[in-house]
């Protein structure tokens, strides 16, 4: 695979990650705190954190701001954050489930 391939390289700050064709998510209860990633080959629940990354991947915000916005939610440091952000977007997009 090419190292050009957009889908393939390390989620940077200005990259706006989106989930895939056939990708959602669903709330679980009626408050929406637990939340399910559904996808054509079956599901996966979510913790809490990376429901709130998931829900930040529209297309539309970068990396950066998801970091951002998460600061203003979750009681760490932007470090913390921004490694926990990368960690997860990398590991969605190895299982195909989020593209940039």
């Amino acid at each position: 695979m090419s190292e050009n391939n957009p889908s393939r390289t390390e989620p940077e700050g200005k990259c706006r990650p989106r989930l895939r064709k056939g990708v959602r998510l669903k709330p679980e209860d009626a408050t929406g705190t637990k939340q399910t990633l559904l996808f054509p080959e079956g599901f996966a629940d979510l913790d809490e954190p990376s429901a709130a990354i998931l829900n930040l991947c529209d297309g539309n915000r970068t990396v950066d701001q998801i970091v951002q916005e998460l600061l203003r939610e979750f009681d760490a440091s932007q470090d913390e954050i921004a490694s926990d952000v990368n960690q997860c977007l990398r590991s969605l997009r190895d299982m195909a489930l989020i593209e940039w």
